[in-house]
């Protein structure tokens, strides 16, 4: 039972059973990926995991991998996503007792990490409750789950992940900028929830851009969320990065044109897009022989979601055109510190450049 997720990571080696459960599907899911990005670390490792949703899968095939035994490494790993949709309905005494996941409960394999994600109707402040001066109430609290989360429960690893309310957002975001080692302005940080969807999900891809954009600076100020969300939701750097992405030239100029003429920072975008064009380069080789997204998102550092414009890029430049592009870049950066041109036709005529075709097709060369 675990409240931060790092203490998670730094002792699950200890566990073969772990249970992420609650409300919040974003921290679940973030925290799923923490672990099997440490668990799955090599070639080897890869081999030796399977992936699960319960909304399909059946519950015999997974006890018997997970009884198998692993090939060329020590361990074996699982992942269930959905584990509850395998127990909808009520449970009966027999597969409390005498079930393929009661059998493995009372002896799991040592050789397997069974990693089982859930949203279990009805059952919330588990860790509340453990985390009280009353164990009579931890054990009460327990007994009123049913099986197979009871059992789980009261003998291996979880973490509970509870919902996070809109009045919450805000603590939130200073918390994952904290974890970033940046601060932010409070009306900066009002702005930034207040112009966001309200999702965790659209908060974290905020967040993200936010630390992308301000790289080497520790203080986020309202200045800069206002270049990011823009006077509108629709008209920021990464709106940008989008229509540069998928080669729409008119959607381009016309966003750079709205975000210039609110905020000239020519030399901030230079930096985003020479970092894009950058990555892009890095894994143009592994699009062509068709490595997996997260594969690759992984490699860069990114979130999947982050990866989408990327996706897109690699199916409309070849790897010429991204070379062309990071020389572009380079040299409107280069006319930018030496010169007094205007700087929104320099921009201009560099994003002209980028995204002028070179070859009829791109994603075939």
């Amino acid at each position: 039972m675990y409240k931060n997720i790092n203490d998670l990571l730094k002792n699950s080696e200890s566990h073969n059973i772990i249970l992420l459960f609650g409300e919040d599907e974003f921290a679940r899911e973030e925290a799923q990926n923490l672990l099997i990005k440490k668990f799955v670390a090599t070639e080897d490792d890869k081999f030796n995991f399977d992936i699960f949703d319960g909304e399909d899968a059946k519950l015999n095939q997974i006890i018997d991998l997970c009884r198998s035994y692993p090939m060329m490494t020590e361990r074996r790993v699982v992942l269930v996503k959905r584990f509850d949709k395998l127990f909808l309905g009520r449970t009966s005494k027999k597969i409390e007792t005498s079930s393929p996941v009661a059998n493995y409960l009372e002896s799991p394999s040592e050789t397997t990490v069974l990693i089982l994600t859930a949203s279990i109707d009805g059952v919330k402040d588990v860790f509340k409750t453990f985390n009280s001066s009353s164990k009579d109430a931890y054990q009460k609290k327990v007994g009123s789950i049913k099986f197979p989360y009871n059992k789980i429960i009261s003998k291996y690893c979880w973490m509970e992940f509870p919902r996070v309310y809109e009045s919450e957002y805000p603590k939130w975001v200073e918390s994952r900028l904290k974890s970033f080692g940046k601060t932010i302005d409070h009306n900066a940080l009002e702005i930034l929830v207040s112009r966001t969807k309200q999702t965790l999900r659209d908060l974290s891809n905020e967040v993200d851009k936010l630390v992308l954009a301000t790289e080497g600076v520790s203080n986020i100020s309202l200045k800069d969320v206002s270049f990011l969300t823009g006077s509108t939701r629709e008209y920021t750097v990464f709106e940008l990065q989008k229509a540069i992405a998928e080669r729409n030239i008119a959607k381009a100029v016309m966003i750079m044109n709205k975000i210039l003429a609110v905020d000239r920072q020519e030399m901030l975008m230079i930096a985003i897009y020479s970092k894009f064009f950058t990555n892009l380069l890095k894994i143009c080789d592994d699009f062509r022989v068709g490595m997996p997204p997260n594969s690759m998102s992984s490699k860069l550092g990114i979130s999947p979601y982050q990866f989408n414009d990327y996706s897109l890029a690699l199916k409309k430049y070849s790897p010429d055109e991204i070379e062309f592009a990071l020389l572009a870049i380079c040299e409107t950066d280069l006319k930018m510190k030496s010169s007094n041109s205007d700087g929104l036709m320099v921009m201009q005529n560099m994003l002209f450049e980028i995204m002028e075709k070179k070859y009829e097709n791109p994603s075939l060369l």
